[in-house]
């Protein structure tokens, strides 16, 4: 299942992961996850955002490389 996350404007950018997390956690409220698969939903997410350029590529790596 696929959730659509926008805002007021369609290529508004990220700017902060704590706006990510509070997307994602909206749309994800149905759901049971563990917390791989979470940190899967996010990174997937994260992907997606820097594929349509709402997402810078340094806060990419910042948020989704966990070394």
């Amino acid at each position: 299942m696929r959730h659509s996350l926008t805002t007021s404007t369609d290529s508004e950018m990220i700017t902060s992961k704590a706006q990510m997390l509070k997307i994602i956690a909206t749309c994800a409220q149905p759901h049971t996850l563990t917390r791989e698969e979470k940190f899967q939903v996010f990174v997937n997410v994260c992907d997606n955002m820097l594929a349509e350029g709402r997402l810078s590529k340094a806060n990419h790596k910042r948020w989704t490389n966990v070394f």
